[in-house]
């Protein structure tokens, strides 16, 4: 017997027991007989009754074993429901810190781009200030050509009339001139026409006096002498009559002359009238190109303007996208919707929201100034804007007010514009 309880027995102390030998039990189980009873099996008288009872004990034994069998097993799920608990609570652990990393992510992204978004800011700003000192540099350049053109006409027709002027008193000269040397030239064949008529008288007076020597002289050359003193008158009438011709010849060529030079005047000064409206005409079509190219200068100008409005509306547009895309929101919000089509529309834009998690539409309403619009709640800290701006018949979303990140009242509701696309008009193929 081995050192146990003196009542319990194991079955390497009754395997020489013959009466024992039926009894189903595994080396080394505990069997709960008793001594009295293992002994008193060994009368053959009494052996069936023992049996009964190791039958008993048996049938208890396996119901015990059965139960710690189940114990173990219950003790097993529990250790192990033990441990999904704890790998839950790990799961949630770790699912809380990335959600942390995600927000302190976001608000890093929220950040980097309001620091993308103030230097978008003041890069139009400078953008726009360039285009302003640009636009004023280059209107006191037109302004100084318009001043230099205006100067250049204003000088060029000064030269014009100041030429036309000289033109005329040269004219006037030359005529003057012309007309003095005519009046000297005509003086001087006076003059020449008394000498000769002084030479002629002084010669027919001498001719007289010899005539009157030669009649007191020789009395038969009277005769003679009034021949002589007839062909003297002759001579002299013939003489009168040459310079009276010569002098009406050289006043007709004066005459000519002046005429001839009136015309070379009048052609001389026609010419340089041409010239002048010719220059006119040149200064006039300078000054219809220096509009041309002021009115270009001012259509590219526009046109850059145009340029610039369009960059700069882009630039605006990628702002609000990128002010929207790092915008979180949670709490109340309130979704503009523009435009308002129909009702369909809406419906199917409300099917939409449903299907985001953590955001729930609370009611619906229509004001004069905002049109049709959503109030939903966002249960959980989302970036809203970019799941709105990825549904499709989405065109583009913008903050409808300035306030960012923040949690919403029903005081004062955060707003977001959502614009719709415009459906396409149906055209018969």
């Amino acid at each position: 017997m081995s050192g146990l309880d003196p009542n319990v027995f194991n079955t390497a102390d009754v395997a020489g027991m013959g009466s024992l030998n039926n009894v189903m039990v595994a080396p080394g189980t505990k069997c709960n007989v008793n001594k009295e009873m293992a002994l008193a099996m060994n009368s053959p008288a009494e052996n069936g009754d023992a049996m009964d009872i190791v039958n008993t004990r048996t049938a208890r034994i396996s119901h015990a074993a059965e139960i710690l069998k189940a114990a173990e097993t219950a003790k097993a799920a529990k250790i192990a429901r033990a441990v999904e608990i704890v790998k839950a609570a790990e799961a949630a652990r770790a699912a809380k810190i990335a959600r942390t990393v995600e927000i302190v992510r976001a608000a890093e992204d929220a950040k980097s781009a309001e620091i993308a978004k103030a230097a978008e800011a003041a890069k139009a700003a400078r953008a726009v200030e360039i285009a302003k000192i640009a636009e004023a540099a280059i209107a006191a350049k037109l302004a100084g050509i318009a001043r230099a053109a205006e100067a250049a006409k204003v000088a060029k027709a000064a030269e014009i009339a100041k030429a036309a002027e000289a033109a005329k008193a040269e004219e006037i000269a030359r005529d003057a001139e012309n007309a003095g040397a005519a009046k000297a030239a005509e003086e001087a064949r006076a003059a020449e026409i008394a000498r000769a008529a002084e030479a002629a008288q002084a010669a027919l007076s001498a001719q007289t006096e010899e005539i009157v020597r030669a009649e007191a002289a020789k009395a038969n050359e009277a005769a003679e002498a009034a021949k002589a003193a007839e062909i003297a008158q002759a001579a002299e009438r013939t003489e009168v009559a040459k310079y009276t011709k010569v002098e009406k010849n050289s006043k007709l060529t004066l005459v000519a002359k002046a005429e001839k030079i009136a015309k070379a005047l009048k052609s001389t000064k026609a010419a340089k009238i041409a010239k002048a409206v010719e220059k006119s005409h040149a200064a006039e079509a300078a000054e219809a190109a220096e509009e041309a190219r002021v009115a270009e200068i001012a259509n590219t100008l526009e046109k850059s303007k145009a340029a610039k409005d369009a960059e700069a509306k882009i630039v605006t547009e990628a702002a609000q996208a990128s002010a929207i895309d790092a915008d979180i929101c949670e709490g109340e919000v309130q979704l503009q919707i523009t435009p308002f089509e129909s009702f369909s529309q809406i419906r199917n834009y409300r099917k939409h929201l449903a299907t985001i998690n953590d955001l729930k539409v609370l009611s619906e309403r229509w004001s004069e100034d905002d049109g049709f619009s959503f109030i939903i709640s966002v249960k959980v800290p989302l970036v809203l804007g970019r799941l709105l701006r990825d549904m499709p018949e989405v065109a583009r979303v913008h903050l409808g007010n300035k306030k960012r990140n923040h949690h919403s009242t029903k005081q004062e509701l955060k707003k977001i514009v959502v614009v719709m696309k415009t459906p396409q008009p149906l055209t018969d193929s």
